[in-house]
C-alpha cells in the first residue's frame, strides 16, 4: 500500500509539473518556452533536453546531496547547456511549488559565462537553497517566512546544479 501511495503521489506531482512551463527564449526576440514533462524532464522548444527536476523525502531511498546536509525534503535540478553548436540559449529559469514552499531556480548568461541561482521560500519551516557550478558551491539558509538565496557564476561550459532543502 505504501508503494501505491508513493506512486500515486509521484504521478500527481508529475502531472502538476507537466502543467507548468518556464521561459527559455531561443533568441532575444523569440518568445518560445520550454516545458517540463510528467517525468520531470525540462525540454527546450527545439526538443533538446536541458535539465531534469527531481524531488525527494527523507526515507525514500535517495541520499540527499552533500550540499544540503540532512533535509527532510529536497529538490534537485541539473541544467545543461551545449555550446558546441555555436548557439547558446540566453537563459533557463523556472519557479515551481515544492514541499510546501516556492522554489525559483535557473541560470542566465552574463559577460563572463553563466549565473546559476536557487531561491526558496517557505512560510512555516526552516529551509535552504544551494547551487553548484564548476568547482564552486554555495548554500544559503533562511528562517520561516524568509527567502533563502544562493548564486554563483562560472563559464558557459559548466552545468548549473540547483537545490532546495526543508529542515
Amino acid at each position: 500500500m505504501r508503494r501505491f501511495g508513493r506512486l500515486l503521489a509521484l504521478g500527481f506531482a508529475g502531472s502538476m509539473l507537466s502543467a507548468l512551463s518556464l521561459a527559455v527564449p531561443a533568441a532575444a526576440s523569440d518568445g518560445q518556452a520550454a516545458t517540463i514533462t510528467a517525468d520531470g524532464v525540462i525540454v527546450a522548444p527545439d526538443g533538446v533536453e536541458i535539465g531534469r527536476i527531481t524531488t525527494h523525502k527523507r526515507g525514500d531511498g535517495t541520499k540527499a546531496p552533500a550540499e544540503l546536509g540532512n533535509p527532510s525534503e529536497w529538490g534537485v535540478v541539473a541544467m545543461k547547456m551545449d555550446d558546441s553548436s555555436g548557439t547558446v540559449r540566453p537563459m533557463s529559469e523556472a519557479c515551481v511549488n515544492a514541499s510546501g514552499g516556492k522554489w525559483c531556480y535557473g541560470w542566465y548568461g552574463v559577460s563572463n559565462g553563466k549565473h546559476c541561482y536557487s531561491n526558496y521560500y517557505h512560510y512555516t519551516k526552516y529551509h535552504d537553497s544551494s547551487v553548484k557550478i564548476g568547482k564552486g558551491s554555495l548554500k544559503a539558509a533562511a528562517k520561516p517566512n524568509q527567502t533563502s538565496q544562493a548564486s554563483l557564476e562560472a563559464g558557459l561550459a559548466y552545468t548549473c546544479y540547483t537545490y532546495y532543502g526543508v529542515a
